[in-house]
């Protein structure tokens, strides 16, 4: 069906046509968690089939009752649907492909629910996988230690093989960038998105890269994607708080976040160290930060992470013959994934040698922000990662 997500202030909402659907139209899948599964449509099992053939997904049989089992092509609680206008539905295509493998990744609880594979790494992999792996939904399926396995090989092949060379493609996009100016409009996901390797793997790709502008700006990419979480989550907040519709009391909550990131301050120093450093870890899967160099202060003791990552987050990098400031890299990021509107005069002024968010305490003021707007996501058809997958 067509649907478009819309983040605003925060929220996350799907928006999506009414389908013509009712309580008896479900023919294939499960709605009550596995406990009754649906096959009676053969046109729509065998349409499935050919999916599961084109995507490289693995035929297993599931279901939580061993009275009712059948094999589907798909994960269990993908929905079909044969609606009262006579037309096939298909819904709730979250676990479409299959998860990475709990045990090597160590993964959280339940992560095989939402820890997927992307698109492009099972379209380019050489064997079908199971999308219902390492569930309780393949408990009764006599392959599921079979199923497991592969998945466990997948994963190693994606860790040792796959993301080395993601490492590499990511240090030619940032040459490239430095060649031509474009470091501060350069979004390295592309690079990875097109061999399969999701961002969250980030860590991973950090590790295997050896060029110091490439670390910084797989830094500041890990640090982007960290503030969008925080800015979301304050302004949640301080929706349940106000319960207003007036806008300025949320420019000044982002701004007052973005003072404490950037500004210079103690309390943006603390801010780093106790907070950042440590959301950084636990969203990324790490424990020990990667050193750009080495990391001594001016009386040779070690310095905190937090120290000199702020330090470039806020610096300069190295663009051709200019230099880029790391806030405008991180602000541009913001914009496209938040939709922040910055104004010119702020791009601007963090634009060249040495930010200005340096050495000011609050860098930032109600004129920066022009606007908070609704940012909507289409579904596509072949997003341009797939796109570019499928062409070579």
């Amino acid at each position: 069906p067509l649907m478009a997500l819309l983040d605003y202030r925060g929220y996350r909402l799907i928006a999506m046509t009414v389908l013509p659907l009712g309580p008896k139209t479900l023919v294939y899948g499960s709605n009550d968690g596995g406990n009754k599964v649906h096959n009676s449509s053969k046109i729509l099992s065998e349409r499935m089939q050919q999916a599961a053939k084109r995507l490289n997904l693995k035929p297993h049989v599931c279901g939580m009752n061993k009275n009712n089992l059948e094999t589907l092509s798909s994960a269990i609680d993908i929905e079909g649907h044969y609606g009262t206008d006579g037309r096939f539905y298909l819904l709730d295509l979250a676990r479409t492909y299959p998860p990475v493998s709990p045990r090597l990744t160590k993964g959280a609880q339940n992560s095989h629910l939402y820890s997927l594979f992307r698109s492009e790494f099972i379209n380019k992999y050489n064997r079908a996988l199971c999308s219902d792996a390492y569930s309780g939904f393949i408990l009764h399926d006599p392959e599921m230690a079979t199923h497991n396995a592969e998945i466990d090989q997948a994963t190693k092949y994606l860790l040792e093989e796959v993301i080395p060379l993601a490492s590499r493609q990511v240090q030619w996009v940032v040459l490239e960038a430095q060649e031509n100016n474009t470091l501060d409009r350069t979004s390295i996901g592309e690079a990875m998105h097109r061999l399969g390797v999701n961002m969250r793997y980030l860590w991973h790709v950090l590790n295997n890269v050896r060029d110091t502008t490439s670390k910084k700006m797989i830094y500041l990419e890990m640090v982007s994607r960290l503030l969008k979480v925080n800015i979301r989550k304050r302004l949640r907040a301080l929706s349940e708080q106000l319960q207003q519709p007036l806008e300025v009391p949320y420019r000044q909550g982002v701004l007052d976040y973005f003072n404490l990131v950037f500004g210079y301050s103690a309390a943006s120093c603390e801010y780093w160290k106790s907070s950042i450093c440590v959301q950084l870890m636990e969203k990324f899967g790490f424990t020990e930060f990667v050193p750009l160099y080495s990391q001594r202060s001016s009386s040779g003791d070690k310095q905190h992470p937090g120290v000199w990552l702020r330090e470039f987050c806020v610096g300069d990098l190295k663009a051709g013959r200019v230099y880029v400031s790391g806030t405008l890299c991180i602000l541009r990021r913001l914009n496209s994934m938040t939709g922040i509107d910055f104004s010119p005069l702020l791009i601007n002024r963090m634009s060249g040698r040495a930010s200005q968010c340096m050495f000011q305490k609050k860098p930032f003021d109600m004129m920066d922000i022009l606007n908070l707007r609704e940012r909507i996501k289409h579904s596509n058809i072949v997003a341009p990662a797939q796109a570019a997958c499928f062409s070579e």
